[in-house]
Parts: structure tokens; sequence; C-alpha cells
């Protein structure tokens, strides 16, 4: 006996067709309200019919059929753009591919090792990989804030040390290369003013400096000279050479 077509009579429940024998279930759903209230009977809405797990994953499925037209515009949607990526993409490569290149990178290794870091003209390919030491842009706020912290460290390092004649006021700095450790080793070179030099036209000089810069913050000065002099200020014989 189904539980649901049951029609409440005074706190009790009768069956619909327990009040006709002969009143089959499709008449009572069926039967047009007769305008007496005490002989219509009134079912109310079907209750809806609970879905089966299999019935319900049907209409999943007849659904994902459905919207097939949707689906596949992301599909090709996702497939452009990451054909677009990929196009936009240029593979590195471990040496230039053209003699050009090669020969470039044999001017800029040349000039890295003579100049110990700090200076060359020539700079390989971007998308080359062989270089460690690469030139620093200044105009980057932030990449200049990290060679001026470097720089006033050496200066500070200068003075607090007190060598005879030399006290150092930083100057301009202008130029400056990096390579990338656990931190960064800079080959900065830089003007500063010895304000202790009797002669005006010889106080601001052209000094070079190998700092280090940890990502705490701390610097630590491996050298200071004076540009184009291999004699050194400040020298820390355990200091790196710039990576090729």
């Amino acid at each position: 006996m189904d539980s649901n077509l049951t029609t409440p009579i005074f706190g009790h429940e009768l069956l619909a067709t327990d009040a006709n024998p002969d009143l089959s279930m499709s008449d009572v759903k069926s039967a047009p309200g007769s305008g007496s209230s005490s002989s219509k009977t009134d079912l109310g809405p079907e209750p809806k019919k609970q879905k089966t797990m299999d019935e319900a994953t049907d209409d999943v499925q007849v659904t994902e059929e459905d919207d097939g037209d949707t689906d596949t515009d992301m599909e090709e949607s996702e497939e452009e753009e990451s054909t677009s990526i990929k196009v936009a993409r240029k593979p590195l490569v471990l040496f230039p591919s053209d003699e050009e290149g090669m020969e470039k990178l044999r001017r800029f290794h040349k000039e890295v090792i003579e100049s110990e870091g700090f200076d060359f003209t020539e700079f390989p390919p971007v998308d080359c990989i062989v270089h460690g030491v690469s030139p620093v842009n200044l105009k980057n706020d932030y990449s200049f804030n990290n060679v001026r912290e470097c720089v006033d460290h050496v200066v500070n390092q200068v003075n607090e040390a007190d060598i005879k004649e030399l006290k150092l006021e930083a100057g301009d700095i202008l130029r400056a290369n990096r390579v990338a450790v656990a931190g960064s080793n800079y080959y900065i070179t830089f003007k500063a003013t010895n304000v202790l030099c009797a002669d005006p036209k010889d106080a601001e000089k052209v000094y070079q400096a190998q700092v280090y810069l940890d990502f705490l913050g701390n610097c630590e000065t491996h050298l200071l000279r004076l540009k184009g002099q291999k004699e050194a200020i400040i020298e820390d014989p355990r200091r790196p050479k710039p990576l090729m």
C-alpha cells in the first residue's frame, strides 16, 4: 500500500480508494472536483518521486551530452591559449647557435676575466645561459637601492678602519654587475670623494668594490680598490671570482 496517497480525516489517515473500492488510483488522480466540500476528494499535488542513483547518473550524462558544444568550445579555447603560450616562449640554449653569437660570447668572457667582473662592453644573447655575471639596471629602484646599500657599507667600513689619509664620501654609482648566488655578489664602480685630500681636484676618484649581499640585507666587503689599480685598499683573499 502506497502511504503517499492518503487523505487526512480528523487526525486519521484514510486511503482514498478505501472509501470506494471500485475507484482506481488513476480515477482518483484525474477526477474533477464536484463543488461540494463534503464529497470532494483533494489529494493535492503528487509528491515528487525520489530518483534512484542510476536515474540521477543517467540525467547527468544526458546533461553533459546536451552541453557538448560548450565543452568543445572550452577545450578549443584552452588549446588556443596553450598554443599561444608555447609560441611566445623561446627555449634557452647552452651556446649561441651562430658564429656571430659565439664571437660575442668570447669577447664577453675575455672582458669579464680581465676586469675581474667590473667592466665588459659585450654581452651574449639573452637566451644564452652560459654566463653568470650580468649588468644591473640602476634605473630600477629596487636594484639601485641594493647597490647603494653595498656602497654605503664599503665606505663606512673604510672610514671606521681609520685608514691613513683616506676618508670617503660616496658619490655617483657609475656601473654595477651582479652574480646570483645564495644572495648576490655585486661588482660596483662608483665615485667617492676623499675629504682628507689636500687638493680638491684629486679628491674625487673612481673606485671599484666587490660586495656580497645576502637575503637578509647583510653586506660583506670582498674588495675595494681604485679603478685601474691592482693594489687593493680592502681585499678578502677568499673572495669569489665572477662566474662565467
